[in-house]
């Protein structure tokens, strides 16, 4: 939660992962109207084909990553935004905030900075969504990738539960639009950007509990990720995925991609073909899923692990967005 306060560290910034630091799912994606890059950001293009990526060359001065957003086949608007849980949202309520970002582009384009609320308890994508005025409007952003720093201030009202915040930029065929250091913070003037944590790893933990990639790596030796259980049949392990935090609720949703279950005392290995929830604790402490295989091959009772198919890009992630 922000403001944080911990071993004489402060944050006033509400944005986990403001700085683009936590990329989970991956580095480059085209999928539209997901969160498909940098962790937590849902991301949404109306047209042509927009590339979502992670910049590393053109930075502002003092970040390690930008969020790139690059579009190949069609001139289009592109969203970006992060929705603020509940938990989060309350303390703002009343307040005057400060929404502030570095906007860069190859082209020069307009970035229209948005705060949308919602009396929708923690709220995603499809919620119904009021959009606050803003002393601020549009940014204006000029051509040749400089960074510039911008701010817009608003006031959360009574009613808000969650809010969605980000903002709409437009790009045109063979151009970028790189967006970095986003802050929402209480006051009315932008303050030096800070995480939200007080490290790169807190800041992992932070977006981990609403997603989790755990990941094998690729060869020929059994690589383990931290996922294990019995097998029911001979075509269905119950198993307990082991999470590296609490996570903000039981997990929604399971994704997997290239593994296999392997019996350490007669060293089978068998591919994975699904991947499904079954039941949790409470909290998030530690999700159970059903590892469906195929053409059978379990042996009833007998104890598997989860790993790598020979495959260096091999997970198994968790949602609670």
């Amino acid at each position: 939660r922000a403001p944080i306060v911990a071993n004489g560290y402060y944050s006033p910034n509400y944005i986990i992962n403001g700085g683009m630091d936590i990329w989970q799912r991956g580095t480059s994606s085209t999928t539209n109207a997901a969160y498909n890059s940098a962790d937590r950001w849902w991301v949404y293009y109306n047209a042509g084909t927009t590339t979502f990526s992670k910049e590393t060359s053109v930075v502002p001065t003092g970040f390690n990553s930008a969020l790139k957003m690059s579009q190949a086949t069609a001139n289009a608007s592109m969203v970006v935004y992060q929705f603020v849980e509940t938990l989060n949202t309350r303390p703002l309520v009343g307040k005057t905030v400060t929404l502030s970002a570095y906007v860069a582009a190859t082209a020069a384009t307009t970035f229209n900075p948005e705060i949308s609320w919602s009396t929708t308890v923690d709220a995603a994508s499809g919620a119904s969504w009021t959009t606050l005025t803003a002393s601020g409007g549009t940014w204006s952003i000029p051509s040749g990738s400089t960074y510039a720093r911008f701010s817009a201030t608003y006031t959360i009202p009574s009613g808000a539960q969650t809010l969605r915040v980000g903002g709409v930029t437009a790009v045109t065929v063979g151009n970028s639009v790189y967006l970095a250091g986003v802050q929402l913070e209480e006051g009315s003037a932008a303050t030096t950007f800070r995480r939200n944590a007080n490290s790169i790893q807190g800041e992992l933990a932070a977006c981990q509990r609403y997603y989790v990639r755990l990941r094998g790596s690729g060869g020929t030796a059994f690589t383990g990720i931290p996922a294990h259980g019995g097998a029911l049949s001979g075509t269905t392990m119950l198993g307990m995925i082991n999470v590296p935090v609490t996570m903000r609720v039981d997990p929604t949703a399971v994704e997997a991609y290239a593994l296999r279950l392997v019996n350490l005392q007669d060293n089978v290995s068998l591919a994975v073909t699904d991947v499904a929830l079954s039941s949790s604790w409470a909290n998030g402490y530690a999700p159970y899923a059903v590892f469906t295989c195929s053409g059978g091959g379990l042996s009833a009772n007998s104890y598997y692990r989860v790993g790598a198919n020979n495959n260096g890009g091999s997970y198994l992630g968790l949602s609670a967005e």
